[in-house]
């Protein structure tokens, strides 16, 4: 079985034990590692990254407005805030409520979709130095 198969029965596994309401901890881990597991292998990354331009694009303006930064930093403060709480969640004295099977659902969302903006950044920026090196050696 491919990873992306083994991230696919997590994430059932996980969505049937929140519906039944068992092993909070284990669900929320099993949700994580099964997004990242999918998201990873290629399937969910480009979505996610498109995804995540749109709502930057949209956000943007109103976060350059209110607080003066880039939505970058709203979405790298965002996943600094879910891993806090995932965090605690999951720490063995915590007994994980629901609220954590979803937090650890949206990091791992964001972290899929943050790799695949990564990728395009690299892309855009090896295209770049080859412009450059291009226009300056001829």
């Amino acid at each position: 079985m491919t990873p992306v198969e083994w991230g696919v029965i997590l994430i059932v596994a996980a969505i049937t034990l929140f519906v039944v309401g068992w092993l909070p901890t284990i669900r929320s881990i099993m949700i994580f590692i099964g997004i990242l597991a999918v998201g990873l292998g290629g399937h969910l990354t480009h979505l996610l990254a498109s995804v995540m331009v749109w709502v930057s694009g949209i956000f943007g303006v109103l976060l350059g407005w209110a607080f003066g930064v880039a939505v970058s930093v709203g979405f790298v403060a965002l996943m600094v805030a879910l891993g806090i709480f995932i965090a605690h969640e999951w720490h063995p004295k915590e007994k994980a409520g629901r609220a954590a099977t979803f937090a650890s659902a949206a990091l791992a969302l964001l972290l899929v979709g943050g790799v695949g903006v990564a990728q395009g950044l690299i892309s855009t920026v090896q295209q770049g130095i080859n412009s450059t090196t291009s226009q300056v050696g001829g």
